[in-house]
Order: structure tokens, then sequence, then C-alpha cells
């Protein structure tokens, strides 16, 4: 993983959103800045998610253990994998509510509270924010040109 984050400015995402990644990825990498992005709510944040896997499975319908057991994301069962190591869940627990929702918290309390010493290498975005785009270009040292998030991924 270190060797393929030489290869880049920025990353998103699994892997990079899984516990303790962003910790080792500071310690190899002391000057780095992090953003943590967030919804206004974990129930947002849950619906946002299962839209999302709905829409990139293509079966319009909430997608089953077994459509992410053999859908090739990375590589056939590669989404089954994550959501287990993600959340612990199995086929019976699949987009539980409140499974989802605690590791969306735990998460991003776990994020925050590593950094809260360090205010200036984390920035919280909710991109929903009117001035999420602002915050952005402040928190990476960049002036800021009046511009807004782009959602060139909106699931809803």
């Amino acid at each position: 993983m270190v060797k393929f984050c030489k290869s880049a400015d920025a990353f998103q995402d699994i892997p990079f959103s899984n516990d303790f990644t962003y910790e080792i990825l500071d310690y190899v990498f002391p000057d780095s800045k992090f953003i943590l992005t967030v919804r206004d709510s974990k129930d947002e944040w849950f619906e946002s998610m299962k839209r999302f896997h709905t829409k990139l499975i293509g079966k319009e319908r909430l997608p089953t253990a077994d459509d992410l057991k053999v859908y090739p994301y990375r590589y056939k069962g590669w989404m089954w994998e994550n959501v287990q190591l993600k959340y612990g869940i199995d086929e019976t627990s699949l987009y539980n509510y409140k499974i989802y929702t605690d590791q969306y918290e735990r998460h991003n309390q776990a994020v925050i509270e590593y950094f809260k010493y360090r205010p200036d290498d984390l920035l919280v975005l909710n991109l929903s924010d009117d001035d999420a785009m602002k915050g952005l270009y402040e928190f990476l040292g960049f002036k800021y040109d009046g511009s807004v998030i782009p959602h060139l991924n909106q699931s809803k």
C-alpha cells in the first residue's frame, strides 16, 4: 500500500477508509493531510450507501449477498469480502441499519479523536455544506475561486 501511495497525491474510499489505515499512512507520510467526508446524519449516509450499491450492481433493487459475491468490481467477490471486513456482517445481516450506522459513527469518531490535537491535519468535510469547497481550498492551502463541489456520482 505504501508503494501504491507514492504513485499519486490523493486517494479515496476503500482501503483508505478502512479503520486504522489513516494511522499507518499518517506514520509513513507524516506531512500528509486527511479529509473525512461525512453526511448530515447517519441515516442520510446509510441511504446513500444503499443507493450507490443498488446503482453499481444494476439490478434495480438492493443487492443480495450473492450479488456482491459474484460482482466483478476489482475481482469477483471483492465487494462481498470488503463489506464483511468493514462491517463484520454475514448473509443474514447484509444492510443491517444498526451494524452499518454504528460502524459509520465509530469510524468517524475514531478519526476525529486521532487528530484532535492536530486540527491542521484533518478536515471533516460535509460535501452538502454550501461552503464545503471553500473549506477544502483553504485546508489544502489554495485561494478559493468561488467554485462549488461537483456532484458527479449522485445516486439519488
